[in-house]
């Protein structure tokens, strides 16, 4: 019983991303599709499951103008079969 306690308290002291899905545990397809829907993606960095939130997703870009806002940028992700997977994309 005191076992399952201490295992309780730890996984309560994770952040909620800690179980959360990352791009490079998806295919690019499902990365695209997940940040449509979510509008928020997890990626592994130096240890760390961090939340990427920036950037209109690919699929609606083209209604993106960026002509008084600077140059338009791509949003990327690792994902299991493209290394630089664009899902979105922001004007700055």
């Amino acid at each position: 019983m005191l076992k399952n306690a201490m295992l309780l308290s730890v996984l309560l002291t994770l952040p909620a991303n800690a179980f959360a899905q990352t791009s490079d545990e998806m295919t690019c397809s499902e990365a695209i599709a997940h940040y449509e829907r979510s509008r928020e993606i997890n990626v592994k960095q130096e240890g760390q499951v961090l939340p990427i939130t920036q950037g209109t997703p690919i699929k609606q870009a083209d209604m993106l103008n960026c002509s008084g806002n600077g140059s338009r940028f791509e949003t990327m992700v690792p994902t299991r079969d493209d290394p630089q997977c664009v899902i979105a994309a922001y004007c700055g």
